[in-house]
């Protein structure tokens, strides 16, 4: 979801790879408006344009998502 609201930013702003953004102005294009929940209680770092998402939590495999079976 970040990672869309980042290249959606992108388009419309005319941001290029490397660009810093602001959380809020990527916010706009999650749906509720705000940085999405991760299901293990990290922290999602945006990052730059081109540059992807990161989470605080270094194992992928501890991400479970609700309803997940």
């Amino acid at each position: 979801m970040i990672d869309d609201g980042k290249q959606q930013l992108a388009f419309v702003a005319l941001k290029t790879t490397g660009d810093p953004v602001v959380e809020a102005s990527v916010n706009e294009y999650i749906r509720g408006n705000t940085t999405p929940l991760c299901p293990s209680a990290g922290a999602y770092t945006y990052g730059n344009i081109g540059v992807n998402p990161a989470c605080s939590i270094a194992t992928p495999t501890s991400h479970v998502f609700a309803g997940a079976n």
